[in-house]
């Protein structure tokens, strides 16, 4: 039997599909695209496995050092703020 937490993980698209970008992942790939970075590249320069990297785009997740980890090998720092909703 095949546990459903597994099948719900796999059922999203991967990046070069040609669907939407992800929601959460969004802005990093708006900076990718804006530095010209392909997710090879950007693999290479966290010293991870492309298909790992490719797994946050699937799941449309990723922890927050991590965010920080890909902003700080392409020159960035993360900013992040609460913000009240009226």
């Amino acid at each position: 039997m095949i546990n459903k937490k597994i099948q719900k993980r796999t059922r999203f698209a991967p990046i070069n599909t040609g669907r939407a970008p992800s929601r959460r992942m969004r802005p990093v790939i708006t900076l990718l695209l804006d530095e010209n970075i392909s997710i090879a590249e950007l693999s290479n320069r966290l010293g991870m496995a492309r298909s790992s990297l490719n797994r946050w785009f699937q799941v449309d997740d990723i922890r927050l050092s991590s965010l920080e980890e890909i902003g700080k090998v392409l020159g960035y720092r993360l900013e992040w703020k609460f913000v009240k909703e009226d």
